[in-house]
């Protein structure tokens, strides 16, 4: 009778063992169409066991349990070796994996106040740093702090100084710091400078598996010291040194000579339209491989402005900016060039099919808007630029 209660409880270690093989085969439902890759294993295993457990009660008279345990260890461990996921490997990794990321190490912070639109004190840039206790690669998630009303503000992350550091690919290295900056705009959202934390989310992986921290920097006391130090700050981000690519790029990429071919065209016919990206600064910007699209990105958008124009609705699933602009995409292809010398122009001759992305306009006036984002903004989801001129869709 033991024996078999060894293989029942054979069978739930082996269930138990693959469990996340059944969870990947019901996330799809593939396990429906494709049984044996999810539960192949698992089956080859309840017949090892239980073949084995009438064999070992037929053939050995005594201490039949011994055996059975040592031939049930071994039909778990080939299993283990064989399978794609394993709940007990998985669970080893990630233990070892969340060790690693508990040890990281806070080494410095400091806060600098920055102006904000409502009110002083209300957006300020934290500086932490962090030391690896082994390299690898470490993702930095948004960070946020939690206000009076329980809600989390997150924080941009500034990357004009070592962007590499937010890179997926990037290798941190031990026994050296590392330096972040993050920048919240708290708006009029109130919050207790005495006693307050700023959450910072790592991961060591993006993926399913992906271990993640939470570190809690309390920033009370230097932004108390911060705020009474700096009662009027005049900055709107951290300062960089003169000389950085990424903040003179930002300065100096601009859109110009927006030029709609025909203001007045019929419903679904394409929209078509023009315009130059150019260096307005007084230094060449290179642009890395030769992509304009390394340093920023454009997106059009269309915004209906009298009150027919405003009866045409976008298909669902179209992004809203501000509840009046509509996605429209942006430039496929553009030109290559491997830097903007001051003045430099680059053309860009593009059309917009609302027929087919979205249903077709009705008549009424609307706006195109060409929309510049610099990808090294403190808040990237703020454009730059906009750009924008007005069209007529006639009966």
């Amino acid at each position: 009778m033991k024996i078999f209660i060894f293989a029942i409880i054979a069978t739930i270690l082996a269930f138990v063992q693959n469990y996340i093989m059944f969870s990947f085969g019901f996330k799809e439902s593939a396990i429906f169409s494709f049984p044996l890759p999810f539960v192949g294993y698992f089956a080859a295993e309840i017949i090892l066991f239980w073949t084995g457990a009438f064999v070992i009660r037929r053939f050995i008279k005594s201490r039949k349990e011994i055996p059975f345990v040592v031939w049930s260890l071994i039909v778990l461990g080939i299993a283990e070796l064989m399978l794609p996921a394993s709940l007990f490997s998985t669970y080893v990794k990630y233990a070892q994996r969340k060790s690693v990321l508990n040890n990281i190490e806070l080494t410095g912070k400091s806060v600098e106040i920055l102006a904000a639109e409502h009110k002083i004190g209300s957006r300020f840039a934290l500086k932490y740093s962090l030391q690896f206790p082994k390299t690898g690669h470490y993702l930095t998630f948004p960070a946020y702090i939690e206000s009076n009303d329980r809600s989390r503000i997150f924080g941009n992350y500034f990357v004009k100084i070592h962007p590499e550091y937010y890179d997926e690919n990037f290798i941190f290295e031990p026994g050296k710091s590392y330096e972040f900056t993050v920048v919240f705009d708290l708006g009029l959202k109130q919050f207790d400078a005495a006693n307050q934390n700023v959450c910072v989310q790592i991961y060591d992986e993006k993926g399913y598996f992906m271990a993640g921290r939470t570190l809690k920097v309390d920033v009370g006391d230097v932004l108390k010291n911060a705020l009474a130090s700096n009662p009027a700050p005049t900055a709107l981000e951290p300062a960089v040194p003169a000389d950085n690519f990424f903040d003179v790029a930002e300065k100096s990429i601009r859109l110009a000579d927006l030029n709609i071919a025909s203001p007045n065209i019929k419903t679904e016919t394409p929209l078509e339209f023009a315009f130059a990206i150019t260096n307005i600064g007084d230094k060449d910007i290179k642009l890395p491989g030769e992509r304009f699209d390394s340093l920023a990105h454009i997106i059009y958008a269309w915004e209906a402005l009298d009150e027919s124009a405003k009866k045409t609705h976008a298909i669902s699933g179209i992004v809203l900016f501000n509840k009046n602009l509509i996605v429209a995409g942006g430039p496929l292809i553009l030109p290559k060039k491997d830097s903007l010398s001051p003045g430099d122009k680059i053309l860009v001759q593009d059309k917009i099919k609302f027929g087919q992305t979205f249903q077709a306009l009705g008549p009424g006036e609307y706006k195109l808007h060409v929309l510049l984002y610099n990808n090294y903004s403190t808040d990237r989801n703020i454009p730059v630029q906009d750009l924008t001129a007005t069209f007529l869709i006639v009966p």
